[in-house]
């Protein structure tokens, strides 16, 4: 068996992450895979090593394709014995998209949690539907990782989260839910890890602390918007060590999110020994008993 997989792992993204994890654990287990990227961004980033190499052999070979990207992207092609859709959604159904249609051309579909397979049915998939969760590599969690320190949070309880700055995740009701539950006096603190494609780190420090002097302001908790306690803004890139480090030096994970098809962060904040606090959607539902 030959595996050939067509992904959005350059993209730099959770997205890309989880295909860099599947891609690493299908070599781990022995397959013969060949990664070929698709880009649906501009972000450079560095691939781990193994990916690099993996992506100098020959594809020529290869009896079974799995696409892991936006389903109006897929095709089916005869030239393997079998194509699989591997896709995330996010929402309660995809209707009112092609999807569907371009999901029943494949020989067999694979998603990333149980809820994702009632979504799937109630919009039209007729073909076999597989849960492949998204791999990890456990080792991570064993390691030593630097812990980052935060003086303002010194001998603090740290509620946190690690999210891109869009609407769907939701940091708003995370940011409300800890003000209005805490006082200034509480060995407390919140802190956000967040980014926003397309803004410099500065712009989505701006932007987030904003969105909280709002908040603050409807709360009508304090007069002085000072007398809240301190955000603690995190928008800077960091790698892969780095977050390891984070989830280290806080305490309890949160994720108010609308829809996620697994949460990367949230699943490795629970391997790290963290308390995660997650909405009761997607793959997190799977993983968080």
């Amino acid at each position: 068996m030959k595996v050939l997989y067509i992904g959005c792992y350059r993209d730099g993204t959770g997205w890309g992450q989880a295909a860099i994890d599947y891609i690493l654990s299908l070599d781990a287990a022995g397959i013969d895979v060949v990664p070929r990227p698709i880009k649906l961004n501009d972000r450079q980033i560095n691939l781990p090593k193994r990916i690099s190499e993996l992506e100098q052999k020959d594809s020529s070979g290869a009896n079974i394709c799995i696409q892991h990207t936006l389903p109006h992207l897929m095709e089916f092609s005869s030239e393997f014995d079998k194509n699989i859709a591997l896709y995330a959604t996010e929402t309660s159904n995809f209707i009112d998209s092609d999807w569907s249609r371009k999901i029943n051309m494949m020989d067999e579909a694979w998603v990333i949690n149980n809820q994702m397979v009632e979504s799937s049915k109630a919009s039209g998939v007729r073909i076999p539907i597989k849960v492949v969760p998204h791999a990890t590599d456990f080792q991570k969690f064993a390691q030593g990782h630097k812990k980052i320190e935060f003086p303002s949070a010194k001998g603090n309880f740290v509620f946190y989260t690690v999210a891109d700055l869009n609407k769907r995740k939701n940091i708003e009701a995370f940011i409300k839910a800890f003000h209005m539950e805490f006082e200034p006096n509480e060995p407390v603190s919140i802190l956000i890890k967040t980014s926003k494609h397309g803004q410099t780190p500065e712009e989505t420090a701006l932007e987030v602390r904003d969105i909280s002097n709002k908040i603050k302001q409807d709360l009508r908790k304090y007069k002085n918007l000072n007398d809240y306690k301190e955000d603690l803004i995190v928008t800077d890139f960091v790698h892969e060590e780095d977050l390891y480090g984070l989830h280290h030096s806080c305490d309890c994970f949160v994720m108010p999110s609308y829809g996620e098809a697994w949460c990367i962060p949230a699943f490795d904040a629970m391997g790290f020994g963290k308390t995660p606090i997650c909405t009761n959607v997607g793959g997190m539902s799977d993983f968080i008993g």
